[in-house]
């Protein structure tokens, strides 16, 4: 209880103070491998945590994720599609919203964004996507 959270995640210092109960942010980012946490790490400062592989992903999601949209963010292949639909289950049993990020241009992953694209373009990716989602949430948090 004291965690929040049952599995093991990468997370920074605004994703632990998320799954500690904190309030502050109504969007998380939610991605897959140590590679991707660490480009996005350089890329936003939203709670940002990164399951160490597809088939642990779900267990990652917790209490957390409540009343938060959520990011998904797993790798573009056939494996990340089929966790990115069972963490967004997971995510709307617990009263949050998932949204899916895809990345530009048929990337993969952060990385590859990062490589083909660099950093400022993964910034504004991430960005986009949270500004989508923080729409989202006022949508829903006006309704």
């Amino acid at each position: 209880e004291g965690s929040r959270m049952k599995g093991t995640a990468f997370a920074n210092m605004a994703a632990l103070d998320m799954i500690r109960g904190g309030r502050e942010h109504q969007v998380a980012l939610f991605g897959e491998g140590l590679t991707d946490y660490l480009a996005l790490l350089l890329a936003t400062s939203i709670p940002l945590l990164c399951s160490p592989g597809v088939s642990v992903a779900g267990s990652a999601i917790g209490p957390w994720a409540t009343g938060r949209t959520v990011l998904v963010a797993l790798d573009a292949d056939e494996a990340g599609d089929t966790a990115a639909k069972s963490v967004a289950g997971r995510i709307r049993e617990l009263g949050g919203q998932p949204l899916r990020l895809r990345w530009p241009g048929g990337s993969k992953d952060a990385c590859s964004v990062l490589e083909v694209n660099g950093l400022e373009e993964l910034a504004l990716e991430v960005e986009d996507a949270v500004s989508t989602a923080r729409r989202r949430t006022h949508a829903a948090t006006a309704a």
